[in-house]
């Protein structure tokens, strides 16, 4: 029986799915940009059935339906399957939920989504993985659904999700599918040696005739500020605003006025 688009929309939906049509035969998205256009609306999904009658269908995983599938392959010398008994050797079992048969003799089981979970193929460089055959499709990801069909047979449901109300996956699995938490960035501190000024020195030295003065004087006046902090010394600071000066093509004395100018000013502490 040909792949009816329409109706396998509407079951999937129903459980709380957003959809997306593939090209008729395969598991290459139909439309563009399917990440934000995945979608539940009814209308929209009748307009993507009347190009589309026969196109297969996937599921948006992460937080858009509210799902994470564990696509285990069995293929290329990868077993899912393996991977997962291995896993429950260890203590490591996962709850029954949801399982999707693959043309291929592979299994899509089915968890709530985990915020912050995104894809993960098999093992990451860092680590991050339940086993080389376990593919994780959570947010930016999709999955080919039931009764979707290939060259080499159809996807079907060996255990049918009955309810939007998905197994939560362990800790231990969320654990080793989380990527690690970002270190936390360090403040900008201008560097003993002046490298808090190479931003305004390079602003000086480029500064167009008309605004060279100008220019001195606001980097003089930074480097005023970072003198009081006592994170540049005042020698330091003439000398990288006399260079910068020099190749905007003031002269020395016209420089160092501006400077002492810009350093006096800078260094006044400024009330709110």
């Amino acid at each position: 029986m040909a792949m009816n688009f329409l109706n396998a929309a509407a079951d999937l939906v129903s459980l709380g799915f957003k959809v997306l049509p593939l090209v008729p035969g395969t598991k290459l998205p139909a439309i563009k940009a399917w990440q934000k256009a995945a979608s539940d609306d009814a209308d929209v999904i009748a307009e993507w059935a009347t190009w589309w009658p026969n196109a297969n269908i996937g599921i948006a995983t992460g937080t858009a339906s509210g799902v994470i599938v564990l696509d285990l392959d069995e293929k290329d010398g990868r077993s899912g399957m393996l991977d997962l008994a291995l896993l429950a050797s260890k203590g490591h079992k996962l709850p029954p939920s949801p399982i999707a048969v693959t043309p291929s003799g592979g299994r899509h089981l089915s968890f709530r989504a985990v915020p912050g979970l995104r894809n993960v193929a098999g093992v990451s460089a860092a680590g991050r993985g339940l086993g080389p055959g376990v593919d994780v499709r959570a947010d930016g990801g999709f999955v080919v659904a039931p009764p979707s069909e290939l060259s080499n047979g159809r996807y079907r449901w060996r255990i049918p999700p009955m309810s939007a109300e998905f197994p939560r996956l362990p800790d231990w699995a969320v654990q080793m599918l989380m990527p690690p938490p970002e270190a936390p960035r360090k403040a900008y501190t201008p560097t003993a040696d002046g490298g808090g000024l190479d931003g305004p020195t390079k602003f000086v030295a480029r500064a167009p005739q008309g605004q060279r003065n100008h220019s001195l004087f606001w980097a003089a006046a930074r480097a005023g500020e970072l003198v009081a902090k006592r994170q540049l010394t005042e020698a330091e600071a003439v000398a990288k605003l006399t260079e910068a000066a020099t190749a905007a093509g003031l002269s020395s004395r016209e420089a160092m006025n501006t400077i002492a100018s810009g350093l006096k000013a800078g260094r006044v502490p400024r009330h709110a």
